[in-house]
């Protein structure tokens, strides 16, 4: 991404083929971020961008320039009002990630569901040691 692009002059960005207005861009602290600042109206929106910050990877264009992967490292949600009324604004930093590909590529998250369940497995497992193993132990 080229310095031209980084500057307050981006309008819009897409976000895996998501048109998002941008309020304020621009470089972020470390080399290959970037801070993006957007308003949303109503709460249909905010849960839509949500969303799709939540995703392990984006692809992020500016303009005609290429497409980069990065991902949402931090995000700022502000919210004043409720419901189609509400406006949320958002400053996310956006770090460009080779690695995030990677990771895509490997498969789907696990659930939230299989990883409590993992968790769960993992718990008994240790019960069961400290059970075993508890029997030998002096007070």
């Amino acid at each position: 991404m080229s310095d031209s692009r980084s500057a307050h002059q981006v309008e819009f960005i897409k976000l895996d083929d998501q048109t998002v207005r941008v309020t304020s861009w621009h470089l972020g602290d470390e080399p290959g971020t970037y801070t993006l600042v957007t308003i949303t109206r109503g709460s249909r929106d905010a849960e839509l961008l949500d969303e799709l910050l939540g995703q392990v990877s984006l692809n992020l264009q500016i303009g005609d320039a290429e497409t980069v992967t990065v991902t949402a490292r931090n995000i700022d949600r502000r919210t004043v009002g409720e419901g189609q009324s509400g406006i949320t604004r958002f400053s996310v930093v956006l770090a460009e990630r080779d690695e995030v590909k990677a990771v895509a590529a490997d498969g789907p998250n696990p659930s939230l569901e299989d990883r409590v369940a993992a968790l769960e497995a993992e718990v008994i497992q240790l019960r069961d040691l400290v059970h075993q193993h508890g029997n030998g132990i002096r007070h």
